[in-house]
């Protein structure tokens, strides 16, 4: 019996995801799961009603931003350097990235 260990294997196909439309705005730092809340660290200013886009190694996924909080209190807008927490449609991950629609 012959066996093909030694054989060179084809290097598996990667898929590449597609370029992220829109700016970036930064990124995630935490998710509350038992809230489905994340917390986005902004490189830019975000306010509510804006869209975003969310990407990273298995998140991939657009939303509208209904509301933003800042400890614990609604704001309308989110300055440059804060980080805010919004209700996140599907499961976020750390080091994901969040650009403005």
């Amino acid at each position: 019996m012959i066996f093909n260990f030694f054989k060179k294997r084809k290097p598996d196909k990667a898929v590449k995801k597609p370029e992220p439309e829109g700016k970036l705005i930064g990124s995630i730092t935490h998710y509350f799961g038992h809230c489905r809340a994340g917390v986005i660290k902004l490189k830019e200013p975000l306010a509510a009603g804006d869209t975003i886009y969310i990407q990273g190694h298995t998140t991939d996924f657009k939303q509208k931003v209904k509301s933003l909080q800042i400890d614990g209190k609604d704001v309308e807008k989110a300055e440059i350097g804060s980080e805010v927490g919004f209700v996140a449609r599907k499961r976020v991950r750390s080091n994901d990235l969040v650009y403005k629609v």
